[in-house]
């Protein structure tokens, strides 16, 4: 939730603008977003991320119409179009992706019953939650994915034990 205000609030602040930056710091920042978009694809020759492939494909868009925008010296529609970049990169940032995880494995930790993996997988989940809160994104995100792969074990042992097959 407080990721969608920071974008409602940078949206509004790049429409807001009164004056023009100059030309030369808006290519600054549009050179950022092209060096995102590159690490994406770069990330992408190593294996399949549907999300992450449909954001650089977005912001490599913005990204040209920026570009556009600048041609026909309409600077203030560039930098709009790189505040729409910059905030569908972000959405891939590990924060972003830590909490959208966190959030699927709270909900989906709510129907876990008790026992050993259980709480190993609630010690997890607050350890990526303070993880996040302290700015570990990294450590965050390997012990929220670790627990959504228990998550998952559990519920395939769970279908296992009802004589489903597997």
């Amino acid at each position: 939730e407080a990721l969608v205000i920071e974008a409602d609030a940078m949206r509004l602040a790049a429409a807001s603008l009164e004056r023009a930056p100059e030309p030369r710091r808006v290519l600054g920042a549009l050179a950022a977003v092209d060096a995102w978009t590159d690490r994406a694809r770069a990330r992408l020759e190593a294996g399949s991320y549907p999300a992450l492939d449909s954001a650089a494909a977005e912001v490599s868009a913005f990204s040209a119409s920026a570009r556009a925008a600048l041609a026909r010296g309409d600077t203030l529609a560039a930098v709009g179009e790189i505040s729409r970049a910059s905030l569908r990169a972000r959405e891939q940032a590990p924060l972003a992706v830590g909490l959208r995880l966190l959030a699927a494995a709270e909900t989906r930790v709510r129907g876990v019953g008790k026992g050993a993996d259980a709480d190993r997988i609630r010690k997890l989940i607050g350890g990526a939650r303070e993880g996040l809160a302290m700015g570990d994104s990294i450590r965050a995100l390997r012990r929220v994915l670790y627990a959504v792969q228990m998550l998952d074990e559990l519920a395939v042992e769970t279908v296992d034990r009802r004589g489903a097959p597997r």
